[in-house]
């Protein structure tokens, strides 16, 4: 995993719209950025 310190996109959505974000992201990333999405990155119970 990452650093969390280092990112070039934080995503921030309501989670309706968790699909479109989701797409987006991996648009992103195909472009070379590094992108921090909350579910590829945060698990449930884990300290932040």
């Amino acid at each position: 995993m990452m650093p969390m310190n280092h990112f070039d996109v934080f995503l921030s959505y309501h989670w309706r719209d968790h699909a479109q974000v989701e797409a987006l992201a991996r648009r992103l990333r195909e472009q070379n950025l590094t992108v921090f999405l909350d579910r590829w990155y945060l698990t449930p119970g884990q300290s932040w």
